[in-house]
């Protein structure tokens, strides 16, 4: 898996770290390309099983049913480890664990509150 530097990328990834998710679980990856997609078109935020997760899962040439377990496996981490630091990372109040979609929708909405912008497919 090439790891991109990037400046947008480093600054989801910084976020996903963050959070205290780390890159041995391939989930990171998925979480980290689905919200470059979604950045760059907030649609796509909209219809996850059908444009999200299957764009993801071309990348990654596996199933988008395999995108959306690994993007939830993470989840399920980030709120056993610590769910308060979710809430404290976003910095909005989280009363339950959040399902994959809602994951993805709040990640890009704290990136586009910080200013960051994807630019168009990099």
């Amino acid at each position: 898996m090439r790891i991109s530097s990037d400046p947008e990328m480093m600054i989801i990834r910084n976020l996903l770290h963050d959070l205290g998710m780390t890159e041995n679980r391939v989930g990171f990856y998925y979480i980290e390309e689905a919200v470059r997609l979604a950045l760059n078109d907030s649609t796509r935020l909209l219809w996850v099983t059908k444009r999200l997760y299957p764009e993801t899962a071309r990348k990654f040439q596996t199933s988008w049913r395999t995108v959306e377990r690994g993007i939830r496996y993470c989840i399920e981490k980030v709120w056993e480890n610590d769910p308060e630091r979710l809430q404290k990372v976003l910095g909005i109040r989280i009363e339950e664990k959040p399902v994959p979609a809602v994951f993805l929708s709040l990640l890009c909405a704290h990136l586009q509150r910080e200013g960051c912008s994807v630019g168009a497919d990099l």
